[in-house]
């Protein structure tokens, strides 16, 4: 779920960043490190972030790879609160690298009753 939640986030920012963008040239989406990730790429993405955002510290990240792949990334949870509805909620910054190319997103999450993380908001920084 929370993978589904950064892939649909990274696609809809990055058309976002672009306003007015329809009918112009938008090679640009290629240089997205996440457009290069596997499914196992994704696996381990998914898995730090839940260990992360359920047992990190603010400001502690936590690093995966995958060295078939070549992609890896950081996740770090920024900030804790507790919203209205009594749900943990965290700012999280992740970071995904390809060879060559790297893109930072932060995003918040909460976790409700269901002890799932969902996805609330999302900010994508120019990749690099």
């Amino acid at each position: 779920m929370l993978k589904k939640s950064l892939a649909v986030a990274s696609t809809l920012t990055m058309v976002l960043i672009a306003p007015g963008a329809s009918g112009q040239n938008m090679d640009f989406l290629a240089l997205d490190p996440l457009r290069f990730f596997t499914e196992e790429d994704y696996k381990l993405a998914e898995q730090t972030a839940i260990d992360a955002l359920d047992n990190n510290a603010d400001g502690a990240g936590s690093d995966w790879e995958n060295p078939e792949s070549g992609n890896s990334g950081t996740i770090t949870p920024l900030a804790t609160i507790k919203n209205k509805q009594g749900e943990t909620c965290r700012k999280v910054k992740i970071l995904d690298r390809t060879p060559g190319l790297s893109g930072e997103d932060t995003l918040y999450v909460c976790k409700g009753s269901d002890t799932r993380w969902r996805f609330v908001q999302h900010s994508r920084a120019p990749v690099r």
